[in-house]
């Protein structure tokens, strides 16, 4: 191998994991890292997939902890061999005064927003959300929830939108690239999960400052810390979750605490820059022999 040749080949995803052991091998690349960004629970043939490409694989990247511990146990991945690199997130970028909604999505003016954002897929829980949306809007006449997002579920969740009354007050805007815009504009992302990873909408809504609502799935309870026991609430807890949103919203000096609180902890944990040396860490023990 030439002095120049790639040493390190790094792939993210499913997909990729699968098919860059492989091709590493046939370039003759000798090292190879893989990224597992979330605890995938539908697809189990996925998981034999990635044990079957483990032997020529260094090290398997983990965005969190939770991701870790169901890669080992339900992946089947030796654990000498995972790593936790949490995501991080621009800082900078989303450090952004409140503003008004983007002109664009047509808001009137007075409105409150509630934020989900996310793909409009079963994982992410939107379902659920708007089964409960009457409940926890009850009393609430100056809320909307905006969904941001794309996917193969959007006409089947509009349609719910409407069947449970509130088609006026849940506005799907689609895909967006001003997602720093849209947190500035609202006042609390909800994340309705069923699994995750380490959600970066979380992570971006504490960087822009925000309080969260979000179900307990992976990433979530490490990105929030400990201001997420008021953040965070079980799976298929409805009427809990519908109450923690109330609370806050309800509350200016608790939104306040919590945006204030989860912006302190993105800086101290989550930067990209912390993310980008971990990395650089990690392609450096390999490169020399050290790992």
């Amino acid at each position: 191998m030439q002095a120049d040749s790639p040493q390190i080949v790094q792939s993210f995803l499913f997909h990729a994991n699968v098919v860059a052991p492989w091709a590493a091998r046939r370039a003759g690349v000798p090292h190879v890292v893989t990224g597992i960004r979330v605890a995938e629970r539908r697809k189990r043939w996925h998981l034999r997939l990635a044990r079957w490409a483990d032997g020529w694989v260094d090290r398997h990247v983990c965005v969190s902890e939770s991701v870790r511990a169901f890669s080992a146990g339900a992946g089947g991945l030796p654990n000498d061999k995972l790593l936790v690199i949490p995501n991080g997130v621009d800082l900078k970028r989303f450090a952004t005064a409140r503003s008004a909604p983007p002109s664009d999505l047509g808001i009137p003016s007075g409105r409150r927003l509630l934020a989900f954002v996310g793909r409009l897929d079963r994982q992410k829980g939107l379902d659920w959300l708007l089964r409960l949306l009457p409940r926890m809007l009850d009393g609430l006449p100056d809320y909307d929830l905006l969904v941001v997002g794309a996917g193969p579920r959007r006409v089947a969740l509009a349609e719910l939108a409407a069947q449970v009354g509130l088609v006026d007050r849940v506005r799907f805007v689609g895909y967006r690239g001003d997602i720093p815009k849209i947190l500035a504009a609202s006042e609390l992302l909800l994340l309705p999960s069923r699994w995750e990873g380490m959600p970066n909408v979380v992570l971006e809504a504490m960087a822009a400052g925000k309080p969260v609502v979000a179900t307990e799935v992976e990433g979530v309870v490490e990105a929030l810390g400990p201001a997420g026991s008021r953040q965070i609430v079980r799976p298929d807890h409805g009427e809990a979750f519908a109450a923690k949103v109330r609370v806050i919203l309800q509350d200016a000096a608790l939104a306040a605490e919590l945006g204030q609180a989860n912006r302190a902890r993105v800086e101290e944990h989550f930067s990209i820059t912390a993310m980008v040396e971990s990395y650089e860490r990690l392609y450096e023990s390999l490169a020399s022999g050290r790992a």
